[in-house]
């Protein structure tokens, strides 16, 4: 007691745990401390190279194996730069009547990245509640964006999801830029969002609205002895 805080873990079963930078020493105590209390941890998300030397430390001390499922480009915005060419439409809050589609772009999204996206009413439904889902319409929703709420002066944006039969117009990169600049607007100090770095198209188009990579990410997934 008293001492230095030097990292930070957390865990919402069943997701993976999240935790902070650290050194091999640091992953090595967290599992050790970790494992006895948590049994069916099935993964961790941090940034590299701690995401590494978690699954390593959880392989060691398990005996089981650690696979990468996703390798993720943080992005960071404080400034947003105009479309060279912006998609027609314009962005509006999502509603009640929204609801069905958004739980289905919302499953979409998740099978597409294979990545945990949780319980899809669920997170439309505290999403609609909290005033942070958004679509671009034109004519129709044919994009989302999810805009969550400041937190120490940095507005996280994602997913962002276009269905494939809507993509080639621009209306991802028009929409990211309007809520961007809308969170900027009301007060947020900078806006960041996650990027597959698998998928060369999200990271470029959020590139050309001034989005800059900072730093690497990457989720492991845990499959027991």
């Amino acid at each position: 007691m008293g001492g230095e805080v030097i990292a930070l873990a957390l865990r919402t079963p069943p997701r993976p745990l999240l935790a902070s930078a650290m050194d091999e020493a640091g992953a090595a105590a967290l599992i050790e401390a970790w494992l006895p209390q948590d049994e069916e941890l099935a993964g961790v998300v941090a940034p590299q190279p701690t995401a590494s030397r978690i699954a390593a430390a959880w392989e060691r001390q398990s005996g089981g194996r650690a696979r990468v499922a996703i390798e993720m480009g943080a992005h960071r915005l404080e400034r947003v730069l105009a479309p060279a060419r912006p998609a027609p439409g314009g962005l509006r809050a999502g509603g009640e009547g929204d609801r069905p589609l958004l739980v289905r772009w919302f499953a979409d999204f998740a099978r597409e990245a294979d990545v945990d996206g949780g319980d899809a009413e669920r997170q439309v439904d505290g999403g609609l509640a909290a005033g942070e889902l958004h679509l671009w319409e034109d004519g129709e929703a044919v994009c989302m964006v999810r805009v969550h709420a400041e937190v120490a002066g940095v507005v996280r944006l994602g997913p962002v999801y276009t269905p494939p039969s809507s993509r080639g117009h621009g209306y991802a990169t028009s929409a990211v830029a309007a809520a961007s600049e809308a969170a900027l607007a009301r007060g947020a100090h900078a806006c960041m969002l996650f990027t597959d770095l698998a998928n060369p198209t999200s990271n470029g188009i959020y590139a050309t609205v001034g989005y800059e990579r900072f730093a690497d990410w990457c989720e492991y997934r845990f499959a027991a002895a």
